[in-house]
């Protein structure tokens, strides 16, 4: 195996302070790289996707800057300060392909941040706007203490920027590169990278472009995700409209093998948990998995094609780019299997992987090798050592003593199967999951499916397996209640989940999950009452969702409580309308202007949210619809007041492309507020009348 040639960032902390001496070296390697990409065909031939702009292309970028560009750097700074109110930029900290990021003060909190600002010109596309605003919509739905903060977000100079948390620290194979932290704290530090991928995909979002440059450890060790200008939504239709065909996205050592392979082929969890396997791989030992040194059809190959030796007889002590310390077999299978060729033979989710680099950490059984029993026996042993350790000197006295060795093996079989069944269901809902997301439906219910009939079959179910379980009816309920012919086949399903939801909170009452996947499957029972037009059902189950919801914000952090209030005054949405159409209409009405008042808030503190602004529109559109029902002078005047300016906002939303994630569904929502606003017209105008008598 070839040592890794670090091609994929510049440290700025040890870049050459010699401009010509950095340019030459830059320049060498630019004409290295374009001999490489001289095998590409000529459509792939300078498109910023195919390579990383870290390498010889970022070195000249500092090199220019550092022998004649700089002048140049420091106008447009002089620009943007002119042209920027509420910020002070101080210095350039980066550029990329998507756009430059600049340090710099925010005069209304006083804070330091990363303010990133859309590269300027002519080459600057609607795809890259596009790309541009998709990324600013992305992270700010995104909320974790190891994925960087948006803060603000605007125009300035004709150019989209926003305002992002300011990490200093270090790229992360600089870290170990400086710090030589031990295996096992590499691997530690690696569990939370994968834990902050895992938030990620639960908020719908794919990264897409996961390698060393990306994730940054701060002075507290703590990692941070960078860059998503590259990311997508697992429902992402319109992305099309800024890809294109056969377009190669993210960075070429760091892409799966069957994106390798097929340049169509959609990016899941699983290609990110590639990334991650690639990244993890490179941390441990100093290297790359295979060589990628070589043209980009021969690293193309080298994905498809090479197969990564283990890990434990690949870290030489005297590599002095790795973690510290020997790696066992464990430690090699699990990142193997992160590295699998085959998508379905991976982790499938970042979480899957993490809880095998945990177990290793914890010296437990290991996923990557869950199919050994020997194996097992031997973990379980090794756990049990001191009891193991009384029971072999009792053996000397008493024969007898084996029957406990005996029982003792029974039980960790039997905790094995149970634990393999767990995983193997998890892996099912995952899965199937992915399959509903790609619109793959048929294959999402026969995955959910087999995950319910995994868990009959199992010995027992622990407290993961039930999540699972739960994950799949409530799957299942949500598939199923889209045609009115399996309606009951969802209600059943819905019923099954609400119970487990229940069971998980009577089993863990601390754990705040738990309680809101109970609020979730409430939710779900409603909608289908809903369905039914089981009224009285339908205000019974959205009433408990949304205070169960609100009981949740009890336990949230103030700062970070934007998700949960948005699910109260989604939930109230829900209750207002069905108390409406149950007969009550002034109940229905004083609860849809909560959720409106809610949503309203929610959406005046991140108005980047599409999500946000979707609800709060559509509640405004319930209002209007049953204030035209009213058909008095008063309701129409409220009506009025209320239609014009949702119009306005989902407009605007449309026009700017804020509202790209749910197009469809955003131009439906404004032809029925378009709707109530000639009905309403029409009404006003037929007041307004004199009387003929």
């Amino acid at each position: 195996m070839q040592p890794s040639p670090r091609p994929f960032k510049t440290d700025r902390r040890r870049a050459s302070s010699d401009p010509a001496k950095l340019l030459n070296d830059a320049l060498a390697g630019a004409r290295a790289s374009d001999d490489a990409m001289s095998s590409l065909p000529n459509s792939s031939r300078g498109d910023p996707t195919v390579t990383d702009r870290s390498g010889p292309a970022r070195m000249i970028d500092l090199a220019a800057v550092q022998s004649g560009g700089l002048e140049e750097a420091a106008e447009e700074i002089a620009r943007l300060n002119e042209a920027l109110t509420g910020y002070q930029v101080y210095e350039e900290l980066a550029r990329g392909g998507q756009g430059i990021v600049y340090r710099a003060l925010q005069h209304s909190t006083g804070r330091i941040v990363a303010l990133k600002v859309l590269h300027s010109g002519r080459e600057v596309t609607a795809r890259h706007l596009g790309r541009f605003a998709r990324e600013i919509e992305l992270v700010a739905r995104l909320r974790h203490n190891h994925v960087v903060a948006v803060y603000d977000s605007g125009v300035v100079l004709g150019r989209p920027f926003f305002a992002m948390e300011y990490i200093d620290g270090l790229l992360i194979d600089d870290y170990v590169l400086l710090n030589r932290p031990t295996v096992n704290e590499c691997v530690a530090l690696f569990v939370r990278v994968c834990r902050a991928v895992a938030s990620v995909h639960q908020c719908g979002v794919i990264h897409r472009d996961l390698k060393p440059g990306n994730i940054l450890v701060d002075l507290d060790a703590n990692p941070h995700l960078l860059d998503f200008g590259f990311a997508k939504c697992f429902d992402d239709d319109e992305l099309q409209s800024l890809s294109v065909a056969g377009q190669v996205i993210g960075t070429l050592p760091f892409l799966c093998p069957d994106q390798v392979r097929d340049k169509n082929a959609l990016a899941d969890m699983r290609s990110d948990v590639y990334a991650l396997g690639v990244i993890l791989y490179l941390l441990l030992t100093g290297e790359m998995p295979y060589p990628v040194n070589g043209s980009p059809g021969e690293v193309c190959r080298n994905i498809v094609e090479a197969t990564p030796g283990t890990l434990e007889r690949r870290c030489e002590p005297e590599s002095e780019s790795c973690a510290v310390g020997p790696i066992s077999a464990d430690l090699s299978l699990v990142v193997l299997k992160a590295l699998a060729k085959e998508r379905e033979r991976r982790y499938q989710t970042a979480d899957d992987f993490a809880n095998d680099l945990a177990r290793y950490l914890a010296g437990e059984v290991v996923e990557a090798r869950s199919g050994h029993r020997w194996y097992l026996l031997r973990k379980t042993l090794r756990a049990y050592r001191w009891h193991v350790a009384i029971s072999s000197a009792f053996a000397l006295l008493l024969i007898g003593s084996l029957i406990g060795i005996t029982v003792l093996w029974r039980k960790a079989e039997h905790a094995a199967r149970t634990a393999q069944a767990s995983l193997q269901m998890g892996a099912l809902a995952r899965l199937a999951g992915i399959q509903r997301d790609e619109g793959r439906i048929d294959d999402a219910i026969l995955l959910y499916s087999q995950a319910i009939e995994l868990a009959a079959q199992a010995p027992e179910r622990n407290i993961a397996a039930n999540r699972y379980l739960y994950t799949s009816h409530h799957g299942l309920a949500q598939l199923y209640i889209r045609d009115p012919k399996t309606l009951d086949a969802g209600r059943r399903h819905c019923e099954l989940a609400t119970a487990l939801a229940q069971q998980l909170v009577r089993d863990k009452p601390e754990e705040t999950e738990y309680q809101r996947l109970l609020a979730y499957s409430l939710r779900l029972e409603g909608r289908i009452a809903e369905k039914s037009q089981n009224w009285e059902r339908a205000v019974s189950r959205f009433n408990e969702a949304a205070a169960a919801f609100q009981s949740l914000l009890r336990f949230a952090d103030p700062d970070n409580n934007l998700p949960l209030e948005y699910e109260v005054g989604f939930s109230k949405q829900f209750l207002g309308v069905a108390q409406c159409r149950s007969g009550d209409s002034k109940t229905g009405m004083e609860t849809l202007q909560d959720a409106r008042w809610i949503l309203q808030r929610v959406y005046d503190r991140y108005p980047q949210s599409m999500d946000y602004l979707m609800e709060l529109c559509r509640t405004e559109a319930h209002m209007v619809e049953w204030h035209l029902r009213n058909k008095t002078p008063e309701d129409h005047r409220i009506a009025e007041a209320m239609v014009l300016p949702a119009i306005h906002r989902l407009s605007l939303a449309i026009e700017d492309g804020t509202a790209a994630s749910r197009l469809p569904e955003a131009k439906r929502l404004l032809e029925d507020l378009k709707s109530h606003q000639v009905l309403l017209e029409k009404r006003l105008r037929g007041m307004r009348r004199p009387d003929p008598t």
